[in-house]
Parts: C-alpha cells; sequence; structure tokens
C-alpha cells in the first residue's frame, strides 16, 4: 500500500527521487543463512503499477472549456495524477500533496504537459510549488484562465540580494592553518553520499592519510556512506575507521546541529571540500536555495569559525547561459547574474558568489566547474541520472540515435573530474584559482553512435521528438537511466547548451603531474556499455557478447 507518514520518515534520510511509493507489509524479513543479510532474492514483488502514460497518452488528453464547473477540472486533474504517478483510479483527492503522493521533479515535468493539454494554461513549477495539492493546482489553473497566461504569482529572484555574506562569516587569522590537502589530518566532505562525492570520498582515502568526516542525514549514518561507495565498487573495508560520519542537514542552520557541535566540528577539521548540492533541472530557485545557497554559507561559517581553512568549491558549468559560445575560467560573476532562468543555475550562481565574497574577505577558496560527469573511465560505473548517459542507455536499447543539429557530447569520466580536484587541492600554487573542468573539445554526437555501431549496436538516426516518441513506444524499465530520462524530457537545448568551456587554468595548473582526460573514444563506449549491460539497463552488442563468449 502507500503511506504518507512512512515517506515523510524517509524524507530525512532519502532524496526526493528515492523515496518509494508503493510498501510492502511483511511480519519478517527473509535472511541469508551465511551472510545474515537481507535475502533480496526472496523479497516479494511489490503489487503492480500502471504503466506509465506515453506522450500518445499525453495528445489524447482532453481539453476542457474555461467555464467547465470546478468539479470536472478537478476530475480531470486528478486523472492527470494518476496518469503520472501511476495511481489507481479514484486515489487522488482535491487535500493531497503531489509530493505527498510519490511525486517528484520529473513527474512535475509530466503533470505540466497534461495540464497545457487540458488546461491550455502552463502553471510555471515556481507557480505550482506554491500550493503544490490538487485544489491549489486547480485555483492556479483557473486565475491564469481569467487573467491571461503571462500572469506570475511573484517577481522573479533578486539573486544579487540573494548573494549577500552574513558579516560575522569572516575568516579568524589560523597560527598553522593547513594550506593544502597534503597536509590536512581532517577533511570536512559535503556529498559524500552522491556520485561525485563517492569517488572524492575513494580519492581522500587512498590518497591521504587524514580522516574524512562526511555530512549525511541523521538516519543514514555510516550505512548510507558505505552503501554509495559499495555501489560503485570502491568500498574497502579498512576505511572504515578513517570515515566520520556528521549527522547533519545542508539545509538547516549550522547543518542541523547544535552550536557545540558545529564549534567543535570547526575546531577539528583542516580542509573543506564541498561537493554536495541538490542538482534538479525543474525545480525554482526558491526549491533549491536552502540546500544549494544556504547549505553553501554553512560551509564557509564552518571554514571560518576557528581560523581559515581553504574551501574547495565544487560549482558547475550550468552557470553560463546557453549559446554564450565561449565560457572562460576568469569571467565576471556580475555580468552572468540574469543568465539562467532555471533554479539549478540561479542557486549556484548565488553559491559562488558567496564563496568569491568569503575570498574577499581573506577565506583561501579554490572553485571548481565541472560539466557534464560520466562514468568511470575504467570500471564503467555510472550515475543512472546522468543524461547524456541515460540518452546513449537508451540508444542502445531501442536502436535509435536521435539527431540534434551541431551536437556535441559533452562529457568528463568522474575518476578524472574527482583526480583533478583533489590534485589541485593538493598544490599550493592552485589555491586561490577557478577551475573548468568540462570538456573543452567535445566529440561530435554522431562520432559517439558510430562507435557504438562498431560495437554491434544497429542505430538509426532519428529527428530527436522521433526518438524520444519512439522511447515512448517501448517504455524504458522502472529504476533505469531510461525512466529518468522520459520522465525529465529534457529539450534538445538542454542536451546542447552550444558553449565551450575553456580550460587553461586546469591545464596549466594540473601540468604535465597532474591527472589527464581520458580519451572519448570507442573504448570508453565499450567500457560503459558493458557497464549498462551489466545494470540490465540495455542488451550487450553482439561485438560484446562473442568477446564474453570467447572468454
Amino acid at each position: 500500500g502507500r503511506s504518507k507518514e512512512i515517506r515523510g520518515i524517509l524524507q530525512d534520510s532519502l532524496p526526493h527521487y528515492a523515496l518509494p511509493t508503493v510498501f510492502v507489509e511483511l511480519e519478517s524479513l527473509p535472511i541469508q543463512a551465511t551472510s545474515g543479510k537481507v535475502d533480496r532474492s526472496e523479497l516479494p514483488p511489490p503489487p503492480p503499477r500502471p504503466t506509465s502514460p506515453t506522450r500518445e497518452d499525453a495528445g489524447s488528453f482532453a481539453r476542457l472549456p474555461e467555464d467547465a464547473p470546478r468539479s470536472e477540472k478537478e476530475a480531470l486533474l486528478a486523472r492527470a495524477w494518476e496518469d503520472v504517478l501511476r495511481l489507481d483510479g479514484g486515489e487522488v483527492r482535491p487535500e493531497d500533496d503531489f509530493f505527498d503522493l510519490g511525486g517528484h521533479s520529473l513527474a512535475a515535468a509530466q503533470l505540466s504537459s497534461r495540464v497545457e493539454q487540458g488546461f491550455g494554461v502552463h502553471v510555471s513549477m515556481p507557480l505550482f510549488m506554491e500550493d503544490p495539492t490538487l485544489a491549489g493546482l486547480c485555483d492556479r489553473i483557473e486565475t491564469l484562465q481569467r487573467d491571461g497566461k503571462d500572469v506570475q504569482s511573484q517577481p522573479s529572484e533578486d539573486l544579487r540580494a540573494e548573494a549577500v555574506l552574513d558579516p560575522e562569516i569572516t575568516p579568524q587569522l589560523a597560527a598553522n592553518g593547513t594550506s593544502t590537502l597534503r597536509d590536512a589530518g581532517n577533511v570536512f566532505l559535503t556529498g559524500a553520499t552522491g556520485f561525485l562525492g563517492a569517488f572524492l570520498l575513494e580519492g581522500l582515502l587512498s590518497s591521504t592519510s587524514a580522516r574524512v568526516h562526511c555530512l549525511v542525514r541523521q538516519r543514514g549514518g555510516m550505512e548510507s556512506i558505505e552503501a554509495n561507495l559499495r555501489h560503485y565498487g570502491l568500498w574497502q573495508t579498512e576505511w572504515k575507521e578513517r570515515i566520520v560520519p556528521v549527522a547533519g542537514d545542508l539545509g538547516e542552520p549550522l547543518f542541523g546541529m547544535t552550536g557545540e557541535g558545529f564549534d567543535a566540528l570547526a575546531k577539528e577539521v583542516d580542509l573543506i571540500v564541498h561537493a554536495a548540492a541538490v542538482v534538479n533541472l525543474v525545480y525554482p530557485y526558491s526549491a533549491l536555495k536552502a540546500a544549494n545557497v544556504g547549505g553553501t554559507r554553512e560551509v564557509l561559517r564552518l571554514a571560518c569559525r576557528h581560523g581559515a581553512k581553504p574551501v574547495h568549491h565544487v560549482s558547475t558549468n550550468g552557470i553560463f547561459p546557453p549559446g554564450m559560445g565561449l565560457c572562460e575560467e576568469e569571467t565576471d560573476l556580475d555580468d552572468l547574474a540574469e543568465a539562467r532562468e532555471d533554479g539549478y543555475g540561479q542557486s549556484k550562481w548565488v553559491a559562488e558568489k558567496l564563496v568569491r565574497e568569503a575570498a574577499r574577505r581573506g577565506l583561501p577558496v579554490s572553485v571548481y566547474r565541472p560539466g557534464n560527469i560520466s562514468g568511470h573511465s575504467e570500471s564503467g560505473a555510472s550515475n543512472p541520472r546522468d543524461l547524456i548517459g541515460a540518452v546513449i542507455v537508451e540508444s542502445t536499447r531501442l536502436g535509435y540515435a536521435p539527431e540534434i543539429e551541431g551536437w556535441h557530447m559533452e562529457m568528463t569520466p568522474v575518476d578524472s573530474v574527482a583526480a583533478a580536484i583533489l590534485h589541485l587541492a593538493s598544490e599550493k600554487a592552485a589555491q586561490g584559482g577557478t577551475y573548468h573542468l568540462a570538456n573543452p573539445d567535445p566529440p561530435p554526437a554522431d562520432e559517439i553512435f558510430d562507435r557504438l555501431e562498431e560495437q554491434g549496436y544497429p542505430l538509426e538516426r532519428l529527428p530527436y521528438d522521433e526518438w524520444l516518441q519512439r522511447m515512448d513506444a517501448a517504455p524504458p524499465e522502472e529504476g533505469s537511466p531510461g525512466e529518468f530520462l522520459q520522465g525529465a524530457s529534457p529539450s534538445a537545448d538542454e542536451l546542447w547548451e552550444e558553449n565551450t568551456y575553456d580550460d587553461r587554468n586546469a591545464r596549466r595548473t594540473l601540468g604535465e603531474r597532474g591527472p589527464t582526460r581520458p580519451a572519448i573514444d570507442g573504448d570508453l563506449m565499450e567500457t560503459y556499455t558493458r557497464y549498462f549491460a551489466r545494470q540490465g539497463w540495455t542488451e550487450a552488442p553482439v561485438a560484446l557478447q562473442k568477446t564474453s563468449k570467447r572468454g
């Protein structure tokens, strides 16, 4: 069944997209006799859910006249919610909250298209988030129908006003301040349960002798850190004694810790790597502010509390607007204040401005701007929520590849990004710089698809919109990258922003001794497709199947 109460509890330890919508009650868990762990193969399957809606379904979503009775509007909205959330008919009530029923940003994007089809108006995400109940959404629709499609409930964010750092966040002079990662005995890491964070943690543990204090949700603890490392094939038992879970919440003042606990942590750590962020391309700035902006503010507060602890801040190339062309490391941030319309890009711009202000006050900081982070160059371990990776997965599964004019596939393997950050954090000469870690010369997408065809995947090229329709006609498995891609339904502009990211600072500082970026070639694509096949996301190609049989 479904439980609003259980979901509320799980929100403390799971990201929104990982919250289950259906629960199965058992008298006891099946246990493996040898290991004492849960025997997952013996767990009963959850009850079947209605099939995922397709674009064809959306096209058949009947339009209601604006003067239709309120009851008819709510009934049509309830059907839309049941479609995108795959609920049974009659489950949705006017007072139900979309997110309490299992909704997330991807489902909200699908819902938006249903609303436009059925009511002829576009309800923006910020407007929907004001009251995400069915009745609240119906109110917004009626307001837009009455007052016009361009009505905004609130003015756009003044990002410059948001980028104000508290006066008390000022570094104190430290007698023996740590200058580089090489000298640090205690490192504070945020984002350890994420994708890049897992590889940063692995790098910290394997290349230094430091204890790593990892911010983790209260209910997760060491178990969630270990599970994440295991998931990507990184876990080593001997690391447990050097990992220090720090129970807290990125979006809360002082990370939700007591003043004494926060103060003790500030005294203990020597250096901070801030890699945590809520990555969501649909949510408005207001929904991301607490974690992405407030979390960065608390990181800076921690760094300044007892001395001036170096901060290595992971930003994003997403602060640059689409179509900018050449994006340089030393670009004036103020020139980008109104550059992005998405809440994620806006929140990361404000966060980086706060970091710059802390640097102006004397805090040693470095900023890293990765682009699209692809799988590990040797193991292939990949983030199932990576858009480019999901496109590759679905292309190999379907036998069709999307065509987007001029598209270059910008990606950098996660091990390369993590290694570059940790190398630069270890070099005194690198302190204070801004470094682009996105691929400055991404290959044309056609070349990537050609390499996949050489492995045995037949890939007929289709216009992007037709390719999306093919995916809808043969829906991906639940929990696969394809499901994420289908829910996100990114526009062609979101896959290819027509920018080039100059990385001369990074290349000069890394020099010949630093890590190098693996080539985006056929060998790398083979590594990735082998991993995708092992995960069950796609079939192994003929060439790889033959190799496996010979082996």
